[in-house]
């Protein structure tokens, strides 16, 4: 009975504890692990690269010439 009573407490205070919104304004992203360097021309790395691709891609467009 014990057991069942810690094994309730514990999942309860898991549940709660995640129980605040994120924040609208904040990127969330799962890697690998850190990048190298954010900087496009410099991180040569795997997640380097995603992310300048997740961040950089968009301020370009190419036109039709």
């Amino acid at each position: 009975m014990t057991v069942l009573k810690g094994s309730l407490g514990f999942l309860l205070f898991s549940l709660l504890s995640c129980s605040h919104a994120p924040d609208p304004n904040t990127l969330v992203m799962i890697i690998e692990s850190s990048p190298t360097n954010l900087d496009p021309r410099v991180g040569l790395d795997a997640q380097s690269e995603r992310i300048g691709e997740l961040l950089f891609d968009a301020l370009l467009t190419r036109d039709e010439h």
